[in-house]
């Protein structure tokens, strides 16, 4: 029983992390995009 209560919690584990990553990807594309900003703002200026 233990074996089979185990599953879904690893799958909530899994869930978890894959929504950390997706979370950290799309910080991480904002950060750059920002950036990106920030050197057009530079150049124009």
């Amino acid at each position: 029983m233990s074996c089979i209560a185990g599953i879904p919690q690893h799958r909530n584990d899994d869930r978890r992390q894959m929504t950390l990553a997706a979370l950290r990807a799309r910080y991480q594309a904002l950060s750059v995009s920002k950036q990106v900003d920030m050197l057009h703002l530079m150049a124009r200026g």
